[in-house]
């Protein structure tokens, strides 16, 4: 995997689309070095300076995923939580923005073989981060009948960019669907679901996942006692990004318990589900 240490880009970039999803979710494109696609690997992220290139207001950049990388640039699926994501749902088309990655390490796509099954589990604006690693399981030709695609949410409306799987669905792509109100799909917890389909089916896919920390607990625990590889991608907030104020630690397992804290942007933001104390 790539450590956020290298190979990474402090740039000026350009706002170059932004598409409303709902009232509280928005896509939007921005403009790359040329390198940058070369450099990326699904699951890394980016810190994005919301205030634009000359002002200091707010002063700190903001972390989010890389869901998706386009000839011209690459895309972001954000989720309006705050005055720095209000921000940048009010960007306009041209406007300049500084930008620092691709960041942290990605998910370990090296495991990802064609006999071997996976299953992705995304809970809330977490499918940003899991679009990323679709789209390269796509281009990769890996068999859309080996991927399990678990969708997790409060309810129905926040289940974003729904009309894109269902499409990969149609092609032999495993759809599930968990809303806390039952309002689409499995009524209950995301984890719910897929502890019910990893019992049924007796398998042990490879297991990536992205959303809130509590799913993630439960789905590493639940990962562990089926036998099945996991992979995490934390959300965290972080102030720089590559390791420097510590903002984003979190626990790891050691044996000698010398060195339990790791951090999000620098050692994560993608961990094996065993190595972490969550």
């Amino acid at each position: 995997m790539l450590n956020s240490g290298y190979n990474m880009f402090l740039f000026h970039s350009t706002v170059l689309h932004l598409t409303e999803i709902t009232p509280d979710t928005f896509r939007i494109r921005l403009s790359n070095p040329e390198n940058f696609a070369r450099q990326f690997i699904s699951g890394q992220f980016v810190m994005v300076n919301v205030a634009g290139t000359s002002h200091l207001d707010p002063f700190l950049k903001r972390p989010f995923s890389i869901s998706r990388l386009r000839p011209d640039g690459f895309e972001l699926l954000i989720k309006v939580v705050g005055r720095g994501t209000k921000i940048l749902q009010h960007m306009s088309v041209g406007k300049a923005l500084s930008v620092h990655g691709p960041l942290g390490n990605g998910y370990p796509v090296h495991l990802i073989k064609k006999e071997r099954k996976i299953m992705l589990v995304a809970g809330g604006i977490g499918i940003a981060s899991i679009i990323s690693l679709l789209d390269y399981c796509l281009e990769s030709s890996y068999p859309l009948q080996n991927i399990n695609l678990i969708l997790g949410s409060r309810t129905d409306s926040e289940l974003i960019i729904i009309d894109e799987f269902l499409e990969l669905a149609e092609k032999g792509l495993t759809l599930s669907i968990s809303t806390d109100d039952g309002s689409k799909g499995h009524q209950g917890m995301v984890t719910d679901l897929v502890s019910r389909q990893l019992q049924n089916t007796g398998e042990n896919p490879i297991i990536f996942s992205c959303g809130p920390l509590p799913m993630l607990a439960a789905l590493g625990k639940l990962a562990m006692e089926e036998s099945c590889p996991c992979f995490l991608s934390l959300e965290s907030r972080m102030a720089c990004g590559f390791g420097a104020c510590l903002g984003c630690i979190t626990r790891k397992k050691t044996k000698d318990n010398r060195h339990p804290w790791v951090k999000v942007c620098n050692d994560g933001p993608v961990f094996d589900a065993a190595t972490l104390m969550l």
